[in-house]
């Protein structure tokens, strides 16, 4: 014929490290009488099971007369890079015939840049509900990285835009870039925005730019009723809670017309307004001493008054003798503001569990106004 013979080749692409080998076989259906190879870096090779190496390039496979026409690259470097042909030809055949290879020799990508844009303000400070554009750029790898975002360690999957790859066509070198978009939220203060870039030839697999994320923003709400529970008559208390500020917030305790403030105590020497515990990337714990525990303590609301520069935030506090709620009676607090739910468990102790399961089965119960009603129809 005079098309050549059809050339089956195996691996038609490989990815190899620096250092490593890689073995490539052209193969026919025919006889060879000569197996040519053109490698990137090494040029022109004629190949065969009696010819002698020059060790780097050195043949590969069953022989000439089984159609094969192999060869194994030691020690790959940079030079390598590119397509690789292998050259047959056959008694049979006037033509000879080629088959094309790719070798990929990985070169790693620069590390990754991280840009972050300004907040209003024109500073690396950003408002709670800001929205902030984010790129990384991992330039120069062979071949191209893939890249992931994260907030600390989880993943973020949401407001990322199509990548975008240029190619150096030269050395066949790819830059990737992405960009996020967010809304930040007050649980994102304090955590590390990374992207990380993944890719063979890094010697880790891995490298990533990470930069912290400054949101400020006001005492942020607790769900209420905000009740605590399990407190002894005649025994030490302290009423205990968990607030969100970004700057550290100013505290203050209004108990029955009186206000203390942050490390004093109240006329009476007993209640004692503890100074804030930092726990961390703006999360703040604020504990409320009392001596001994009475009577009237039980029927008071505490008020916790949190400010910063950029807001302030009530909190309202009972406290009761009696044991942490479970199931119906909690699920019931917690959909229904404190008064109502603790006016009805008041007035009606147990039976009022088993009146709202009662009634929660026969869908009798209707939540007209849940600060002042609760209805069967």
């Amino acid at each position: 014929g005079c098309l050549g013979a059809h050339v089956e080749v195996s691996p038609s692409e490989a990815l190899v490290l620096p250092r490593q080998n890689v073995t490539f076989v052209c193969r026919v259906a025919v006889p060879l009488q000569y197996c040519r190879a053109e490698i990137p870096g090494e040029g022109t090779k004629n190949l065969g099971p009696s010819i002698p190496s020059d060790g780097k390039v050195k043949y590969y496979g069953a022989g000439l007369n089984a159609g094969q026409c192999g060869f194994t690259i030691d020690n790959v470097d940079e030079r390598h890079n590119g397509v690789v042909k292998c050259t047959l030809g056959m008694t049979t055949e006037s033509q000879e015939s080629v088959g094309k290879m790719h070798l990929i020799v990985a070169r790693p990508p620069k590390v990754p840049e991280l840009e972050i844009s300004k907040g209003p303000d024109n500073l690396r400070e950003y408002k709670i509900h800001d929205t902030i554009q984010a790129s990384c750029l991992v330039r120069d790898g062979r071949p191209v990285a893939n890249i992931s975002w994260f907030l600390d360690s989880e993943p973020i999957y949401d407001g990322l835009s199509m990548p975008t790859v240029v190619e150096i066509a030269k050395e066949n070198l790819q830059s990737k870039s992405q960009n996020m978009t967010r809304q930040l939220r007050a649980s994102d203060n304090g955590k590390r925005l990374r992207c990380v870039a993944y890719h063979p030839a890094y010697s880790n697999g891995a490298q990533e730019t990470g930069k912290q994320l400054d949101v400020v923003y006001p005492p942020q709400k607790l769900r209420e009723p905000l009740e605590q529970f399990g407190y002894q008559i005649g025994q030490p208390g302290v009423i205990s809670l968990i607030i969100e500020s970004n700057p550290k917030p100013k505290i203050e305790w209004a108990i029955g017309g009186e206000m203390i403030r942050e490390g004093a105590s109240d006329s009476t020497g007993r209640i004692e307004a503890q100074p804030l515990r930092e726990l961390g990337q703006g999360r703040y714990e604020v504990n409320l001493r009392m001596a001994a525990v009475n009577k009237e303590d039980t029927e008071k609301e505490y008020t916790l008054i949190a400010q910063n520069q950029i807001g302030r935030e009530t909190y309202t506090v009972r406290i009761s003798t009696s044991p942490e709620p479970e199931g119906i009676e909690k699920f019931i607090r917690e959909q229904m503001h404190g008064k109502l739910a603790s006016n009805l468990f008041s007035t009606y102790g147990d039976s009022a569990s088993t009146f709202f399961n009662l009634n929660f089965k026969r869908r009798r119960i209707k939540f007209v106004n849940l600060d002042e009603s609760l209805h069967t129809v």
